[in-house]
């Protein structure tokens, strides 16, 4: 297990011919299964289905099961966005992304880019790490000037918790 600050990191990596097992915490946690992208609540046990991996011939052992858990003492309820209403093409579109709280530990926050046709734009993506303590963390997109005008979107995900939020901007030619 990895100690991040306040939210831990727990990866399983398992050798199986199927079945269930349970990975049984020191006390709850509000758990995330980060590869799936689902939360488990508040829980101090995790279920996991195993299924049956591939027989090999002689003593090889290969993983067939790999699963990364956040176990957090809280759950985490709301980013806050803040971004302008409206740019030109070629500017840069200046955002400030919070995690209110007084909990301490920095995670990973993914921003993804969507343009007026709600088509992701990857050469826009970028991630940034934030603190939960509250502290504000500056990032900026540097738009083309041959960008299409339109409504914009900025998606924040914590890869911790999972929470998400958006903001739209309007962009101009």
């Amino acid at each position: 297990m990895r100690d991040s600050g306040w939210a831990s990191l727990l990866g399983f990596l398992a050798c199986s011919n199927g079945g269930d097992a349970e990975i049984s915490l020191d006390r709850e946690y509000h758990v995330r299964d980060i590869l799936a992208d689902r939360s488990l609540g508040y829980t101090d046990k995790i279920p996991v289905r195993l299924k049956a991996g591939q027989d090999l011939p002689g003593p090889i052992y290969f993983v067939t099961h790999a699963r990364l858990y956040s176990l957090m003492p809280v759950k985490l309820d709301d980013l806050v966005l803040e971004a302008p209403e409206a740019v030109r093409a070629g500017d840069d579109v200046q955002f400030t992304l919070t995690i209110p709280g007084k909990l301490t530990g920095t995670t990973t926050v993914y921003f993804t880019v969507y343009g007026p046709d709600d088509r992701r734009l990857r050469h826009y993506e970028q991630a940034l790490f934030v603190r939960y303590d509250g502290t504000p963390k500056k990032g900026t997109i540097k738009l083309a000037l041959n960008d299409e005008p339109g409504s914009w979107k900025i998606v924040a995900r914590d890869m911790l918790s999972g929470v998400r939020t958006q903001r739209r901007f309007s962009l101009a030619p």
